[in-house]
């Protein structure tokens, strides 16, 4: 663990940002916002957050972040890969992560080792690949990676959070150390909450609407 005086200030920092965020009710504006403070932990230069939709089976990306690539864009102009979704499987990254609901950390993935070795110790063979299509798309280069599950307090699957390219101070990038793991880890614990309490309330506005839809046209208005 790092010194003791830092380590305390990003305690103290994950606390403040949980109360931010417990003001934000928006599911839109508050993933946005996650996944803004995510990078800014562990002050990485990339990042997206997926969704995960049920009825379909989708991982969907609803927000991307890019520095690097959006200091090449025009002003208004999106990222290329905002509108990405996928079958989660465990041939992938993020499904993976979503399927097993396990962290994943990559030094660089490029150079993905043959075995995963869990918390226990225990190793198993590596099921995932990278999909490189976006870096070669895009001319990025996609180097340290860390993904982690998004869950309800009853254990369902809300979404995925990837952030990439962790940075020195010198804008060097480096791996996710075990110090960044930990912080990012705390903070994805105290967003299971705020993140479900924002969906559950979107999805109960939805059915409303959908149940005002649907109301008989002569029930509305007054009665004689």
């Amino acid at each position: 663990m790092v010194e003791s005086s830092i380590h305390k200030i990003k305690i103290e920092q994950i606390a403040e940002i949980e109360k931010e965020l417990r003001e934000i009710h928006d599911v839109d504006v508050l993933l946005e916002n996650i996944l803004t403070f995510a990078r800014k932990i562990v002050n990485a230069d990339a990042g997206s957050i997926y969704e995960y939709d049920s009825k379909e089976n989708l991982l969907k990306i609803r927000y991307s972040q890019n520095d690097t690539i959006q200091s090449r864009l025009a002003p208004g102009e999106k990222l290329p890969f905002s509108s990405y979704r996928m079958i989660p499987t465990t041939q992938s990254i993020s499904g993976y992560c979503a399927l097993s609901k396990k962290i994943v950390n990559i030094v660089d993935v490029y150079n993905l080792d043959e075995f995963i070795i869990d918390a226990s110790g225990q190793k198993t063979r590596r099921p995932y690949e990278f999909n490189s299509n976006t870096d070669n798309a895009s001319g990025y280069h996609t180097q340290s990676m860390l993904t982690i599950p998004l869950i309800m307090t009853n254990g369902r699957i809300l979404g995925v959070l990837q952030i990439i390219n962790a940075q020195d101070e010198h804008n060097n990038v480096i791996p996710f150390d075990t110090d960044a793991e930990y912080y990012i880890s705390q903070f994805a614990n105290k967003l299971g909450s705020i993140y479900e309490y924002a969906y559950l309330t979107r999805m109960n506005i939805d059915r409303l609407v959908k149940m005002a839809g649907f109301r008989d046209p002569r029930e509305t208005g007054s009665k004689s």
